[in-house]
């Protein structure tokens, strides 16, 4: 499965939630994430949003393990956007 925090024309994509960010409901295994212009989720002001903040670090750690092998893809327009 693909999930993806912005809209694509591909047919098969899941929407990327506050649910699955924040661990309330769980990604599909082998799935791949797609998280472009990250700076969306965590821009300067929620970065210091200590409960999105942690929420952030514990999808980037245990995305790849929680998935069993999924993918998870950042990107961003600037490097110092890329907080996590």
């Amino acid at each position: 499965m693909l999930y993806s925090n912005i809209p694509l024309k591909y047919k098969y994509y899941c929407p990327l939630t506050k649910d699955l960010i924040y661990r309330k409901k769980r990604f599909n295994y082998k799935s791949v994430l797609l998280l472009d212009e990250c700076s969306l989720l965590a821009d300067q002001m929620d970065y210091k949003n200590a409960e999105l903040s942690e929420r952030l670090s514990e999808l980037y750690k245990l995305y790849r393990h929680e998935t069993k092998g999924g993918y998870c893809i950042a990107n961003s327009q600037s490097i110092s956007d890329m907080h996590y």
